[in-house]
């Protein structure tokens, strides 16, 4: 708005001028574009081939159908501004100076008062150029402008706008263009690190398929349990997860699609991951696909990390190639890139590669290792990792030295920890894992001023007390004999008081009867004082099928307080030939024996009479 009324305002005072001096020449930047104008877009992109150092172009001439035609300019010098507008786009890895441009008027009515300007702009003419400027005064009579010495550098876009005005505030002139044509020369074929030989081979082919790179969008997914940089700004060892939309805006099929991606770097002028064909697709006419890469800033890359540098001068490349499917089947390809920046500090070490099981028991002890990594450019002395629990239940506190490090390098570190017996079951908790400096600050970066501080989680299950009482009393048991099945099983349980008052417990065993007929404690109760320990005896009654490894609870109360304590035990079968007839009825089998022994006896006897006889 302000635009317009800064525009309204000249046009106001120009009008006045040209009233009082008859002056009938005005530039574009005294005009206003308004939603009158009628552009004519006519888009052309320069051939490979035509583009060769020290050579001209000629007779690039974009003619509209039947001459292209504009009317109503009736509001004098200052009227509406109808104006042809055509673009030109120049290959990437080439400059190029126009130096005429020339085009044909033809009017059905008088010319005498019509006047054009010819301006040129790199910036949507936001600043412009003016290049041609004159009157007309003959039905088909050209107006042209030499050595005009527009520059384009390869990938840039020129964009000409043409634009008519009449003089005449009381006359409409009804008018056309045609063949308007640029002449140029190249001025220099350069290949520039700014671009890959891939890109510009892919520009050379040409796109008459008409595919498009719709979208590359980055997701930074961090390292492994922290994320310092952003979408489009990386830190190394950080994972980046990358979705490409290939879209087929043509009339045509295109078959076989190799869809390609590659890291450059335009300030070395090198691949930081080489392109490499990722999929091989069919696009159909007004189809897409859409693939997803993920990869890492660390060693795997094609450079060292030693090799990248801070800045903002890294592009993701996607190149499509493929074959349209009609009868000439010509190839075609399209290439398109996001720029990213990767951060590189000075003083920054992180830790990456962790490992630690997902689940842990309530008692055990944990094992984790991780590297430490200087991610800076330059080395570091004396440094160290913190271990520190995150919950205060944890209760842990300690520091892991790493030495020193260079820039770029790692060290593994590992360290255990004792997962207490007072957690709850099921629950999640973490490690809060600091990488410290010499001076024991823990590194911070420049970037967004983060802390390199890890949280790792893991997850808590079993052998946990339920109540909240279960981080003042410990249960320790060992089995002391049997094992058998039939035979009695004997286990002793330490009981510790881990609370700051006496306590008195209650001691029973539950959970057994699967394996056991019955269960006794030496002492039912106990009164332990704070720290005190004591040992109780539990005694199982072994079922005779039981096998295996079974488990039972050793329960602990007092008050309302409970801890319930697994306990496993591994059952031998019962093998071998046994006397189990006599596990039964004794009184019975002790009077079958008898019989037995008295029929054996009297037979005897009958044998020594008969032998008398």
């Amino acid at each position: 708005m302000r635009y317009k009324q800064f525009g309204l305002f000249f046009v106001g005072i120009l009008a006045l001028v040209i009233v009082m001096s008859a002056v009938s020449a005005v530039t574009l930047a005294e005009w206003p574009l308004t939603s009158s104008a009628v552009p004519i877009n006519v888009s052309s992109s320069l051939t490979a081939t035509s583009l060769v150092a020290g050579t001209g172009i000629s007779g690039l001439t974009f003619n509209a159908t039947n001459g292209a035609t504009g009317t109503g300019w009736n509001q004098g010098a200052l009227g509406a501004l109808d104006y042809y507008q055509v673009t030109l786009t120049v290959l990437s890895g080439f400059n190029l100076n126009i130096n005429s441009i020339s085009f044909n008027q033809l009017s059905s009515d008088s010319t005498t008062n019509m006047s054009f300007d010819v301006n040129w702009s790199k910036d949507n003419f936001v600043t412009s150029t003016n290049i041609v400027s004159g009157g007309i005064s003959t039905t088909a009579s050209a107006l042209s402008s030499t050595n005009t010495n527009i520059p384009l550098t390869g990938g840039e876009t020129l964009t000409l706008r043409i634009f008519g005005y009449n003089s005449d505030s009381s006359s409409t002139e009804t008018f056309s263009i045609k063949n308007l044509s640029l002449q140029g020369i190249v001025t220099a074929v350069t290949p520039s690190t700014t671009v890959p030989p891939e890109v510009t081979t892919c520009s050379t082919i040409g796109n008459p398929g008409q595919l498009d790179v719709n979208k590359i969008n980055f997701q930074n997914n961090g390292m492994q349990f922290n994320t310092f940089g952003k979408d489009d700004e990386w830190f190394p060892l950080e994972e980046i997860e990358v979705e490409i939309e290939v879209e087929n805006n043509g009339n045509d099929d295109v078959d076989d699609v190799s869809l390609e991606w590659g890291l450059w770097d335009t300030q070395a002028g090198d691949w930081v991951i080489d392109l490499d064909e990722e999929d091989e697709v069919n696009i159909k006419d007004s189809d897409q696909e859409t693939l997803t890469i993920t990869f890492t800033i660390d060693n795997d890359l094609d450079v060292d990390l030693e090799d990248l540098n801070d800045g903002n001068h890294y592009r993701l490349y996607v190149v499509a190639t493929g074959t349209v499917d009609n009868v000439t089947s010509p190839e075609t390809c399209v290439s398109d890139f996001e720029t990213a920046s990767i951060i590189i500090e000075s003083d920054f070490v992180v830790i990456d590669n962790v490992e630690i099981p997902e689940i842990v028991q309530c008692g055990e002890t944990v094992q984790v290792s991780a590297d430490v990594w200087n991610i800076g450019d330059s080395d570091q002395d004396s440094v160290s990792l913190e271990i520190l629990g995150r919950e205060n239940i944890l209760g842990i506190s300690e520091t892991s030295e790493v030495g020193d490090l260079n820039a770029f390098d790692r060290q593994p570190v590992s360290f255990t920890f004792e997962v207490p017996r007072n957690l709850e079951d099921g629950k999640f908790y973490a490690l809060a894992l600091q990488v410290k400096d010499e001076d024991g600050d823990t590194y911070q970066n420049d970037f967004d001023d983060d802390d390199s501080e890890f949280i790792v989680p893991f997850k808590v299950e079993g052998n946990c007390g339920a109540a909240s009482g279960a981080g003042k009393l410990s249960v320790d048991a060992s089995l002391v004999s049997g094992g058998m099945a039939g035979e009695d099983l004997v286990v002793k349980a330490t009981i510790t008081n881990n609370d700051v008052s006496t306590k008195t417990y209650k001691i029973g065993a539950a959970g057994f009867t699967e394996w056991a007929d019955s269960a006794s404690v030496d002492q039912s109760t106990i009164v332990l004082n704070a720290g005190q320990s004591k040992d109780v005896v539990f005694t199982f009654e072994v079922s005779e099928d039981a096998s295996d490894e079974n488990s039972f609870f050793i329960e602990a109360t007092s008050g309302s307080e409970v801890v319930r304590q697994p306990v496993s035990v591994n059952i031998e079968p019962r093998s071998g030939l046994r006397l189990d007839i006599f596990s039964g009825n004794w009184t019975l089998w002790a009077i079958g024996l008898l019989n037995i022994i008295l029929v054996i006896i009297i037979i005897i006897v009958a044998v020594r009479i008969a032998k008398k006889k």
